[in-house]
């Protein structure tokens, strides 16, 4: 199993109409094709105005085939460069993966 750890840092004020674009045309067809997500949180203490969504998969190789079926759907294209990306000033990604000795849930 990995975890793909995404960090958004979204545009000072934005945050809410990020969100609400997200969940209104975004999440359920991102997790329609991602598969498995094991977490979706902001900050509230910190660095304020970041997002951090957390997918799970079986291996690499099922990562990129989910993702490249997502990069491939035109309805997510529409939503993800008219509604999200003009909000976001940066992404950071992580794929994490379980120590040997611990096992996921």
């Amino acid at each position: 199993m990995i975890i793909e750890h995404r960090t958004y840092s979204i545009r000072m004020g934005e945050v809410p109409n990020y969100l609400n674009a997200y969940e209104k045309d975004g999440f359920e067809r991102h997790e329609g094709f991602l598969g498995k997500c094991v977490g979706h949180y902001r900050s509230e203490v910190g660095q304020q105005s970041q997002l951090v969504m957390m997918w799970a998969f079986d291996d690499f190789n099922q990562r990129m085939e989910r993702k490249a079926a997502l990069d491939a759907d035109p309805a997510w294209s529409k939503v993800l460069n008219e509604e999200l990306v003009p909000r976001v000033e940066a992404i950071e990604t992580k794929l994490l993966i379980p120590n040997s000795f611990w096992s996921p849930p």
